[in-house]
């Protein structure tokens, strides 16, 4: 825990409407695989906000094994049933919230606080310690918070910079970016420092070594991740359709349309996106071919949709195997869809991940040079 999420916690319990500020610190994380004992960030985050009224540490992720909506419903059922909950979030979430995680997180919450911050301007020149605010989506942001009735507050007012990738760029000072209680927790734990610092050394190393490398457009960089993104909610769409068609409850029908929702938050982006980044594609054959595969969802799309909703109508009337078999049957039209976009998006990463290895030969050869 660093001084940016400690003065996040306390403006929102001295600024807001809560009566209670909770810290939830992760207890597997996706990515990482080198946290600090789990029982050691816990006591570091409640020596953070020691002394301070209405804030408390949890460890509800290591008793329920889950991490966003599934931490959450651990969450609310050691509160009174009428308690209403906020997720305090970087704006970054934004980014993510109309995706099916994120769509999970936001079912589990009356709202949201919502922190405006800076975020590193990676320049071409080279040049350092340049920051930006990120454009807030409103559109999307209204249309979510409509969609599951939220309550959306935004703090505008400016926080001291401070980050993890912060702390990770200047790992010989990165004790002025912790709690003076965090640090002599940790001085008093030689092991634990030392392997605080072997990590950050490792995170500043690897980014050190990734800046190196001049980076591809970022419309093509942009295009393959908005190709992973659309495939992973086809996938899922695929999945709720199947469930829908063999089961056909209220509930299994509502988690369908949330399904297509999503589907069709990141088809929407992706028309917008097109108009604008189509011309910066030409030196990328194969993100240009994922492209236009992207393009023509929205086709097929809604036919499948009718075709699903029509037919399967039609066969909920059937029963017993072979009822069951044309059900399958009928979702399984969206394998051959779905296989195209893979193999596209596969493509287009191999290109970009060649681009990258171009360019560090040529920095290579011309260090030697």
């Amino acid at each position: 825990i660093h001084l940016g999420h400690v003065l996040l916690a306390i403006t929102v319990r001295q600024t807001k409407p809560v009566d209670q500020v909770v810290l939830v610190p992760v207890y597997k994380h996706a990515v990482k695989r080198d946290l600090l004992p789990f029982d050691d960030r816990v006591r570091m985050c409640q020596l953070s906000v020691g002394g301070n009224d209405g804030m408390k540490v949890s460890t509800v992720e290591r008793d329920i094994g889950e991490s966003n909506g599934a931490m959450l419903k651990g969450l609310k059922k050691r509160y009174p049933p009428n308690s209403r909950f906020l997720w305090i979030c970087g704006d970054d979430f934004i980014r993510w919230m109309d995706r099916p995680k994120g769509l999970e997180t936001l079912r589990e919450v009356d709202g949201l606080i919502v922190q405006r911050r800076l975020h590193r301007t990676d320049e071409e020149d080279g040049a350092q310690d340049r920051f930006h605010k990120m454009p807030l989506d409103e559109q999307k942001i209204r249309r979510v918070a409509a969609q599951l009735n939220l309550d959306i507050d935004v703090i505008y007012g400016e926080l001291p910079h401070f980050s993890s990738t912060l702390v990770r760029k200047a790992p010989g000072n990165w004790k002025s970016f912790l709690p003076q209680s965090v640090g002599k927790y940790l001085d008093a734990r030689p092991h634990l420092l030392k392997q605080l610092q072997i990590n950050l050394d490792v995170d500043a190393k690897r980014e050190h070594s990734v800046e190196a490398v001049t980076l591809p457009p970022g419309a093509a960089a942009a295009c393959v991740l908005r190709g992973l993104d659309v495939v992973h909610a086809l996938q899922h769409e695929r999945g709720r359709t199947g469930l829908f068609l063999s089961m056909g409850t209220a509930t299994s029908k509502e988690k369908l349309i949330e399904a297509q929702v999503a589907t069709d938050a990141i088809v929407q982006e992706i028309r917008q996106a097109h108009k604008e980044e189509q011309e910066h594609l030409e030196d990328f054959e194969e993100v240009l071919s994922l492209a236009a595969e992207l393009q023509y969802i929205p086709v097929w799309l809604e036919r499948d949709r009718g075709i699903s909703q029509k037919r399967g109508e039609e066969l909920a009337k059937l029963g017993g195997i072979d009822g069951w078999n044309k059900r399958v049957a009928l979702v399984e039209k969206f394998n051959p869809r779905v296989d195209v976009l893979v193999n596209a998006t596969v493509r287009a990463l191999t290109e970009i991940l060649e681009f990258f290895k171009q360019q560090k030969t040529k920095k290579q050869q011309q260090k030697v040079e």
